[in-house]
């Protein structure tokens, strides 16, 4: 029970393929290649770019193990390495680590950056203008989801559930927080 992470990842090559100046490299930051749903999401945001925007050049993803102080370093070099990276997503953990580097790199030409979960570090991003978008689960909707499913497997324990319910995400950007 949760967001559709194929979904998630096409929303976010769309939003750098639509508000990237130019086409470039895009990076990718990912906690780990274990996590199905950051696997799904990472596959989903390639395959955005190959259908819609192949002008665009994907970098190989980076692991973070949803640890900010290493994706602090990695977006660092990423920007420094690549002086046209123009998009960056990071589908796992990690963020307070990307919006730090991304207020310190100066030099760089303004890269649109989308990630995952509204907290107070990406709230503060959106509004200062260092990320682009934040794409966010509907964690009490996926509560509710997740009770309504156990109550019914109660009532009912010989109907079968769906295997998957998706649950909306919501969107954000600095014009809606």
């Amino acid at each position: 029970i949760g967001h559709d992470n194929r979904k998630e990842g096409r929303t976010a090559a769309w939003i750098i393929a639509q508000t990237a100046k130019k086409p470039g490299k895009v990076g990718i930051i990912v906690g780990t290649h274990r996590y199905l749903c950051q696997e799904t999401a990472e596959s989903s945001f390639r395959s955005y770019f190959r259908e819609h925007a192949n002008g665009f050049r994907l970098l190989e993803p980076l692991v973070n193990l949803e640890d900010s102080r290493i994706a602090y370093e990695a977006t660092l070099d990423m920007m420094e390495k690549n002086p046209d990276l123009v998009g960056l997503y990071i589908c796992g953990g990690g963020m307070d680590g990307v919006i730090e580097a991304a207020r310190e790199e100066a030099t760089h030409d303004p890269v649109v950056v989308v990630c995952n979960e509204l907290t107070e570090a990406t709230r503060s991003g959106l509004i200062d203008g260092i990320l682009s978008a934040v794409i966010s689960t509907r964690t009490a909707t996926v509560a509710e989801k997740t009770v309504e499913a156990m109550a019914r497997m109660l009532e009912s324990p010989a109907t079968a559930l769906p295997a998957q319910i998706f649950v909306p995400f919501d969107l954000f950007i600095a014009e809606n927080i």
